[in-house]
């Protein structure tokens, strides 16, 4: 019996070990999360911009899902795919037929993520869905139609629907 008794007093002290631990623990994560600096918030992928959606650009910012840009003509808010009307951009990724068109695609990408991230006013204006069951919608970045500004940048060419020439 002498020997069992030691061993119980080292099983004992290892479970306040143990116990002393993982209140030590709780206690460091709680007071590290309550100290920390908040995270960037992150909105439900199912809220939807309201058609005709404007809002200054804080109020729209923190209230309204990001907006991500697939191509230069595409954009997706939350799980809704968006067509933009009024243009059509070079094709991106496999769908190139050159490496020219790939990097067009490439160049139009960027320059409406890059405005999407620079408006103050953004307005989403949805007209239907297409065959593909994207949203058809009209984008509109401090109140100038996106349309307009990549066909002017030669980013993009006009298109108003059926068959889109190449850009090879």
């Amino acid at each position: 019996m002498r020997r069992a008794a030691p061993v119980a007093e080292a099983f004992c002290k290892v479970r306040r070990h143990i116990r002393f631990m993982l209140l030590f623990c709780g206690a460091v994560f709680a007071v590290g999360s309550y100290l920390q600096e908040p995270a960037a918030v992150h909105r439900p992928a199912d809220l939807r911009v309201p058609a005709g959606f404007s809002a200054p650009a804080d109020s729209f910012r923190s209230s309204v899902p990001a907006i991500d840009v697939y191509d230069g003509d595409t954009i997706r808010i939350g799980s809704e795919r968006i067509r933009l009307l009024g243009f059509d951009t070079p094709e991106l990724g496999h769908n190139s037929r050159c490496a020219r068109e790939a990097h067009d695609a490439i160049r139009a990408r960027d320059y409406l993520e890059a405005e999407i991230a620079r408006g103050r006013d953004i307005r989403i204006e949805r007209s239907g869905t297409d065959r593909y069951g994207r949203t058809l919608a009209q984008l509109y970045i401090d109140g100038t139609d996106v349309s307009d500004t990549m066909i002017g940048r030669g980013l993009g060419r006009s298109y108003s629907g059926g068959r889109r020439d190449g850009w090879c």
